[in-house]
């Protein structure tokens, strides 16, 4: 019988590590969860994954867990009778499939390993390796040697559930996977688990010890005042930085799980629309044949550029089939919108914005997201304090802010813009870097950035602002900015100058807060590191 391989990758594992596979049993009783989000640690939980014991300090109701992968501070975790009490962990029964096999990590084994055969499976774990561009990345290839209809490895930190879930692409050469959101220098578990003719079939339960986290990587410190509402997934951000920058993605304990050299000063960073490789950009260079693309896929191989003669800058939208719509220096003192393949070929979207909104001065379009709803895009440009939103087409839709207008025309005043997040419900939230107007924070509220949600009508062409949030203590950004509505109703705003994240819910309280070592790029909370954008 033809024997089918599949090879799958594991990520966010700083060390190269070796696996190794056992035997796995195929039952129709022992099907598995088949959810394809990633879910860390709780957000109460500092797990020790940096080399060398972590510093813990209690003072009053704030615990502060210190360790080279960076910083958790808890405040009023618990209370109860005797005082406010910080927890840690979450426990859960481990996995009790087979006994678990402890790699060293650094080492690359190969060799066919046949898990047992049962019903139409058959599964064989043929090697495991590390990638060596990113310390993070394990590559797992299997086989079986009956027809699989579909597979995902289950993983997770060991001891614990397997709750973190890779799909395998099936129709990927080998049915390579990766393996993303691992700590470093951690120990997880994982588990190949396929589906054959109405069939679970399983391996054993294997551990996996991941390495050590780039020192490129900036150290972030987390503190939570509310754990019961603080989100936790993965922030996918960039150091907007000339030395050594870096393009990254850290978990909800602040710990760095990805990492690639970025374009200097580079500020749009994003995840391809398949999740197989991420893109990033240069921030904002003069017209000068200075501003770069990047593209590498997410084993850190495979590094392609854009040549420098577009002039990209800004930031990127990811869009179905692997490619980005990109903002480029044209025109003069203008800009296009143009779309970037995976081959790095080109095909324009708007030759000229000047068609799509009147400019002010020179073209500063900043910011660009992608609606796939109805397939269109809002841009952002900073110097007509304005947002339009498209079609693919190049058609006007509307204008949110700014003056003369090329088609429909919702009036807003407000000083400086960047991030936003056009909302399911239709409303429009924003990064308002200036404020009302008067400089940084405007009238009132000085060196502060609000963060502001409008209420569209549409038909009546009005803006209503329902819910604003303004740091205290005052908090700015005079460039970038970024701001993303949760899926659990907090708002996540980044202040990149400032080098803060805060997540405030609903009342405008601060659930959570992150400070790198570095400014900050643009920002994209992501539940899951696979598959499309949140919307």
């Amino acid at each position: 019988m033809a024997v089918n391989g599949f090879r799958t990758f594991f990520l966010n594992s700083p060390v190269l590590l070796a696996m190794v596979a056992a035997a796995s049993a195929c039952s129709s009783d022992s099907k598995s969860d088949s959810s394809d989000s990633a879910t860390g640690p709780g957000p109460n939980t500092t797990s020790n994954n940096t080399t060398g014991s972590p510093t813990t300090t209690t003072t009053g109701g704030m615990t502060t867990t210190t360790g080279p992968g960076g910083t958790t501070t808890t405040t009023n975790t618990t209370t109860g009778g005797g005082g406010a009490t910080s927890s840690t962990g979450q426990t859960s029964a481990g996995p009790t499939t087979g006994s678990p096999t402890t790699s060293s990590g650094g080492a690359n084994t190969t060799g066919a390993q046949t898990t047992g055969t049962v019903g139409d499976c058959g599964l064989t774990i043929d090697s495991q390796e590390l990638s060596a561009d990113i310390s993070t990345v394990g590559i797992v290839t299997w086989s079986a040697t009956g027809t699989i209809d579909s597979a995902e490895i289950k993983f997770g930190p060991a001891g614990g559930e397997l709750t973190m879930t890779a799909p395998v692409d099936l129709e990927e050469p080998d049915h390579r996977t990766l393996l993303l959101g691992m700590k470093s220098e951690s120990d997880y578990q994982f588990q190949i688990v396929a589906q054959s003719g109405g069939q679970a079939c399983t391996s054993d339960v294997q551990t996996i010890t991941t390495g050590p986290a780039s020192n490129s990587v900036p150290r972030i410190t987390r503190t939570v005042t509310n754990a019961d509402k603080a989100s936790s997934g993965f922030y996918v951000t960039i150091a907007y930085s000339t030395n050594n920058p870096q393009a990254f993605i850290f978990d909800g304990d602040g710990d760095p799980v990805w990492w690639s050299p970025a374009p200097a000063n580079a500020s749009g960073v994003r995840i391809d629309y398949e999740g197989k490789a991420l893109w990033m950009v240069t921030g904002n260079p003069s017209a000068s044949g200075t501003g770069q693309i990047r593209r590498v896929m997410m084993d850190g191989s495979g590094v392609q550029n854009l040549p420098s003669s577009y002039d990209a800058h800004h930031d990127l939208a990811p869009l179905p089939g692997g490619s980005v719509a990109a903002l480029i220096h044209a025109n003069g003192d203008c800009a296009s919108i143009i779309e970037v393949h995976p081959d790095m070929s080109v095909t324009d979207i708007v030759p000229d914005v000047s068609t799509i909104y009147t400019p002010v001065q020179q073209c500063h379009p900043n910011a660009i997201l992608y609606h796939p709803e109805d397939d269109s895009f809002t841009v952002s440009d900073r110097n007509p304090n304005l947002y339009v939103k498209i079609t693919r087409a190049g058609e006007v839709q509307w204008q949110l802010g700014g003056s003369n207008p090329l088609g429909p025309h919702i009036q807003q005043t407000w000083s400086v813009n960047h991030g936003h997040h056009l909302l399911p419900n239709g409303n429009f939230l924003f990064f308002n870097n200036n404020g009302d107007g008067g400089g940084m924070g405007g009238p009132g509220s000085a060196n502060a950035s609000p963060a502001k949600e409008l209420a569209l009508d549409l038909d009546g062409l009005t803006a209503t602002e329902v819910w604003r949030y303004d740091p205290e203590p005052a908090r700015g950004s005079g460039s970038l900015g970024d701001v993303q509505r949760l899926e659990n109703g907090n708002t996540l705003i980044t202040y990149s100058n400032a080098s803060w994240i805060y997540e405030v819910d609903a009342d405008g309280a601060t659930v959570q807060t992150y400070q790198s070592e570095a400014p900050l790029g643009y920002m994209m909370h992501r539940d899951s590191l696979y598959g499309p954008p949140p919307k």
